[in-house]
C-alpha cells in the first residue's frame, strides 16, 4: 500500500513538473479541498504517505496554476486562481 501511494506521488510530482506551472507565496492553501472538487480523492490519500510532498504542496498558498494540455489536435487550456483573501476557487476555461 505505501509502495503504490509512493509511486501515486512520484507519477503526480513528475506531472506537475512537465505539464503544470505553480506561482505560489505562503502558507494557507486549502489543497485537499481543491482537490476533492476534482474528484483527486486517490491522490488525496497517496499525499498522507509521503511527507515530502504533502509539505512542499500544502505550506504553500497558490496563486495561479496554469495547465497545458495536448491531446493530438485538441488542446485543453485551462486556469485555476485562488483568492489569497477568501480562499475562493476560481476555474476558467
Amino acid at each position: 500500500m505505501h509502495d503504490h501511494a509512493e509511486r501515486q506521488c512520484i507519477i503526480l510530482k513528475k506531472a506537475l513538473i512537465t505539464h503544470t506551472y505553480i506561482y505560489a507565496i505562503r502558507l494557507q492553501c486549502d489543497l485537499h479541498n481543491f482537490m476533492r472538487q476534482y474528484n483527486l480523492d486517490v491522490i488525496i490519500s497517496s499525499f498522507k504517505y509521503s511527507m515530502k510532498m504533502n509539505m512542499l504542496l500544502t505550506k504553500f498558498q497558490i496563486i495561479k496554476m496554469k495547465s497545458n494540455f495536448c491531446e493530438k489536435e485538441k488542446s485543453l487550456q485551462w486556469k485555476i486562481e485562488v483568492s489569497a483573501d477568501s480562499m475562493s476557487l476560481e476555474v476558467k476555461f
